[in-house]
């Protein structure tokens, strides 16, 4: 477990794996929410590659809450250019929206 900049009790658990002399670590993360938190989502960013610095092979998953997905993933991706977000990566046009229910319309409620 590692500690994240939160106001929200935020951090990263993680775990390793040694398979054939190689360490794989896998994470997962919840990141600060709301579009005005974009600092802490940021910085979030910037423990959770450190975190995984040291091992060749490694996945975080979780939930980022990008408020302005396309400027927050330009920083990540400026970070560290060993770490991809596999969905951007597998669905390069499609901008896969889960925020907002209007543009996201799998993500709307039924009453």
């Amino acid at each position: 477990k590692q500690e994240l900049p939160t106001e929200m009790g935020r951090y990263v658990a993680g775990a390793e794996l040694d398979l054939n002399d190689r360490t794989f670590r896998i994470g997962s993360a919840h990141f600060e929410s709301l579009p005005q938190a974009t600092f802490f989502r940021k910085e979030q960013a910037s423990v959770c590659f450190q975190y995984f610095g040291d091992v060749q092979d490694g996945m975080v998953i979780g939930d980022y809450n990008m408020a302005d997905p396309w400027k927050e993933e330009c920083y990540i991706s400026n970070v560290d250019d060993g770490f991809k977000d596999a969905y951007r990566f597998l669905h390069p046009t499609d901008p896969g929206y889960t925020f907002d229910c209007v543009k996201a319309s799998r993500t709307a409620f039924r009453n």
